[in-house]
């Protein structure tokens, strides 16, 4: 079996739970607002989703904030609601932000072996550096790379802020930034984080959750694709909410629907992170 040198990683539904992380403080922040809301909870839901589309992300930190300033929320309530809402976000996230079993130890085992450690994400870096720091992986992660930041400078309210401190720095591991705007699959960028880092295509493993975005990226750059299954959560209810309020086009959930009915075929499918270890010298 050929020994690979170099590990790229998806992080999101690949390293830890992300719907998982998403839907308990997505839904712990709504059962906050519903019993004030002055709207029926799908226009409520409408409403997220267009600040969620306008950002391009379905977790905006200021969402609260801007959806206090649409009125959907009486005058004498609206300040104190959002407040209690931000808080059963970030008690929501607090609790289920975790690593998948065995991701630690795989990781630590690459590590004492003396291999390059990478994460290419769409999240954006205040949200990716955050989780990285309260999993624990600054320092464990060479290098990651993800999109830009939302202009945080224009935002003024932190009481209702869904992340609850502002941005937070790697003090070990390297962030580096895709283009704005760019998102999964891109080979492109996958082959630009290649050649940035010096690594071998032929001995470059690529881990990921999702075949449309990421197994058939992989193919296409002729890294080895490597697919998460367990990190796949799209059949799970809470996925239905995600996609209701999303900023991903409805294009792109159509697609993903389809694609789901005829998924690009893995070259290796792992049911734990711990099964990459393998492939390294």
């Amino acid at each position: 079996m050929l020994q690979y040198e170099t590990l790229i990683t998806d992080f999101d539904n690949t390293l830890y739970d992300w719907v998982d992380v998403w839907s308990t403080s997505f839904l712990a922040m709504l059962g906050e607002m519903e019993p004030i809301a002055q709207v029926p909870r799908d226009e409520l839901l409408r409403a997220i989703r267009s600040v969620h589309q306008k950002h391009g992300t379905s977790e905006y930190a200021f969402l609260l904030q801007e959806i206090g300033a649409n009125r959907l929320f009486p005058d004498e309530e609206r300040e104190k609601a959002l407040h209690y809402a931000a808080l059963g976000y970030q008690r929501g996230r607090a609790s289920s932000l975790k690593l998948y079993p065995g991701v630690r130890e795989a990781l630590l085992k690459l590590r004492s072996k003396g291999i390059p450690i990478i994460i290419y994400t769409e999240s954006l870096e205040i949200y990716t550096n955050g989780r990285i720091i309260d999993l624990d992986l600054d320092g464990i992660i060479d290098v990651v790379y993800s999109p830009p930041n939302h202009d945080l400078q224009a935002q003024q309210n932190e009481q209702i802020s869904l992340l609850g401190e502002g941005r937070r720095s790697l003090k070990a591991t390297k962030h580096r930034y895709l283009p704005a705007g760019v998102t999964k699959p891109n080979p492109e960028v996958l082959r630009d984080i290649i050649a940035e880092i010096g690594a071998n295509p032929a001995t470059t493993m690529y881990v990921g959750d999702s075949p449309m975005k990421d197994v058939a990226m992989a193919q296409e750059v002729g890294v080895l694709d490597v697919l998460a299954r367990y990190g796949q959560a799209q059949h799970r209810p809470e996925y239905e909410i995600l996609r209701m309020v999303s900023h991903w086009p409805d294009v792109d959930v159509e697609k993903e629907r389809h694609n789901l009915q005829r998924p690009v075929e893995a070259s290796v499918i792992i049911d734990s992170f711990e099964e990459v270890v393998r492939y390294f010298t």
